[in-house]
């Protein structure tokens, strides 16, 4: 059986692309959703990360805030270390004059008798004292008696420069260092006065000391 087509020629060609609508909308729809997806996935991970960020934001600013805080330690640890930069340079050249005289007091003869002394870092050390000659002895036993007590302040590290200044022999008089001859006032006595100079320590020295000490 012959079929006759009595529709127009253009209906017919738009029939034949409307088949095709469905193979074009299908992809398409499919390509959409892809997109829709992605995007949302996309947009939920940068907010999960825009979350993220700021709590590390707000993290940083409390670890700023305490470290801020410690901040005050750090200046005051510097500020005490150069107070004691400043206290090491002042004590650095200071003379323990209390060692000093207990050094003085060790390295006498027994002989000698010191009736004044008097010390400073800048006039440094006089000595004003006297050797008397004990019952029985000669006058070079006194001499004797100060030569020893210069060669002793030579030997101190902390004194050079010893020099004997005055040395007259005397009599007794009023001097009462030697008990048995108190009423002896014809006994002679050679007075005599010294100077040295007083050595200033180094810093260096100074800080070896220190932490020797420690």
């Amino acid at each position: 059986m012959v079929r006759i087509n009595l529709l127009p020629a253009e209906i017919l060609e738009r029939r034949k692309y409307e088949r095709w609508y469905p193979a074009v909308i299908v992809p398409g729809l499919v390509l959409l959703g892809i997109v829709v997806a992605v995007w949302g996935v996309l947009s939920f991970t940068a907010s999960s990360r825009a979350h993220d960020l700021q709590t590390i934001e707000e993290s940083t600013g409390k670890l700023q805030a305490q470290a801020d805080s410690y901040r005050v330690f750090e200046v005051q640890e510097a500020s005490l270390r150069q107070r004691e930069q400043v206290a090491s340079a002042a004590v650095a050249g200071r003379v323990n004059m209390g060692k000093l005289a207990e050094e003085l007091a060790v390295i006498l003869p027994e002989e000698v008798f010191i009736k004044t002394l008097s010390a400073s870092e800048t006039q440094g050390l006089l000595i004003d004292g006297c050797a008397p000659r004990g019952g029985g002895a000669s006058m070079a036993s006194s001499f004797k008696a100060t030569a020893a007590s210069l060669v002793r302040l030579n030997s101190l590290d902390s004194l050079y420069d010893v020099w004997l200044t005055t040395a007259e022999i005397g009599d007794y008089g009023g001097f009462q260092g030697l008990a048995e001859d108190v009423s002896a006032t014809g006994v002679e006595v050679l007075n005599f006065s010294a100077t040295a100079k007083i050595a200033i320590p180094s810093e260096s020295s100074s800080a070896s000391a220190t932490a020797a000490g420690q």
